[in-house]
């Protein structure tokens, strides 16, 4: 069977999904996090606190950063009666690196953990911050030059 040009391989569809998983980068561009309990958002690597993730906005201190594989949850220090980011680097700051370590700290400001609350994924390109095919293929549309193809997604 083929759709389009992706061609669908045995009862599981293999062939799509393979596909699919070459488009997650233009996918993971569009996509963000609202912050509860920060279990499932990763604190260096996923867009939730500005624009760009933290790696990218700040490759200095992540390239210092003890764990660059870390939860959100792993770095807030609950310990005190509000709470505080806590994280850990490999060395101390120089001083010419606390210029960057000042910004990197206001980004965090005013982000908080909430406890009982999940994380949630959104759809920074729809105003209803939603996912629909036909949003991500209008972000695209600029790059590809044609209309979203309806016809071909809804119709058999």
């Amino acid at each position: 069977m083929e759709v389009g040009a992706l061609a669908i391989q045995g009862s599981h569809g293999v062939g799509l999904w393979k596909t699919i998983r070459k488009g997650w980068l233009e996918f993971n561009k569009r996509v963000a996090f609202k912050v509860g309990d920060g279990r499932r958002v990763r604190f260096w690597k996923d867009r939730w606190c500005g624009e760009d993730s933290l790696d990218v906005a700040f490759p200095r201190l992540y390239n210092l950063a003890f764990s660059k594989d870390v939860w959100v949850a792993q770095l807030w220090d609950q310990s005190r009666n509000l709470g505080c980011w806590n994280p850990v680097f490999t060395r101390l700051n120089n001083d010419w690196e606390m210029e960057e370590v000042e910004t990197f700290f206001r980004r965090l400001h005013g982000h908080a953990l909430r406890r009982g609350i999940e994380d949630v994924m959104y759809w920074r390109v729809s105003k209803k911050d939603i996912f629909t095919v036909k949003s991500f293929f209008s972000s695209l549309a600029p790059c590809i030059g044609r209309e979203f193809p309806s016809s071909l997604v809804w119709n058999p």
